[in-house]
């Protein structure tokens, strides 16, 4: 199952997904929207319309390039890794509402997820920084908890500089209390997207 496909899509419909998990630790109305907008696709089994542009079109086009470029740069290391793309999305194995999609498995206990930043700029923070842009660390440490991996290496890939500065790569390891914080937000959160959708139902079933 790509990443990407009608199939792809289905099988998150209606999930907390990890890309966006962000949503539900800003809290706020940035998680109501998101709970509203899942128990829309639970009422409709809808993902409602694609999102379409040149940065999703960019990172799409270069995402098999950025994984090569990393187990490259690992091989120079002298580093085997033996990446496996994810083939769909994967459940947490203990809630099956909650989800996500991992861009590659490395060995038993590591994962990537990958960027390719459409503005340079937001690769070269990452480049220089050497940290995980803010934006996609609960994407990260969702990531590592669904698959209950053990560390993720966050890759950023941009082949507009020169090649050895092309990736970047952040290694994150699997911090207990921070991903147990955001498991107990998570959880709760599509709790309430079932008792929003139980709710709805009951009132329009009259």
């Amino acid at each position: 199952m790509e990443q990407g496909t009608d199939e792809w899509h289905m099988a998150r419909l209606g999930k907390a997904t990890g890309s966006n998990f962000g949503k539900i630790m800003t809290g706020g109305k940035t998680r109501e929207t998101y709970l509203h907008e899942l128990v829309c696709q639970r009422l409709t089994q809808n993902r409602g319309p694609d999102l379409k542009g040149a940065a999703l079109d960019w990172g799409h086009d270069y995402e098999p390039s950025a994984r090569l470029a990393y187990s490259l740069l690992q091989m120079d290391k002298g580093i085997e890794h033996s990446i496996v793309q994810e083939d769909g999305f994967v459940c947490h194995p203990d809630h099956e509402q909650i989800g996500c999609s991992v861009d590659g498995l490395i060995h038993d206990d590591g994962i990537i997820e990958i960027k390719c930043p459409y503005t340079s700029k937001n690769h070269y923070r990452t480049l220089v920084g050497g940290k995980v842009p803010k934006e996609y660390v609960w994407q990260v440490y969702g990531n590592l908890w669904v698959t209950q991996r053990k560390w993720c290496d966050f890759v950023s890939f941009d082949p507009r500089f020169n090649s050895s500065m092309q990736v970047a790569v952040v290694r994150v390891e699997a911090e207990d209390d921070v991903i147990s914080d955001m498991a107990k937000r998570v959880i709760e959160f599509v709790a309430d997207v079932d008792e929003k959708e139980r709710e709805i139902r009951e009132r329009f079933s009259k």
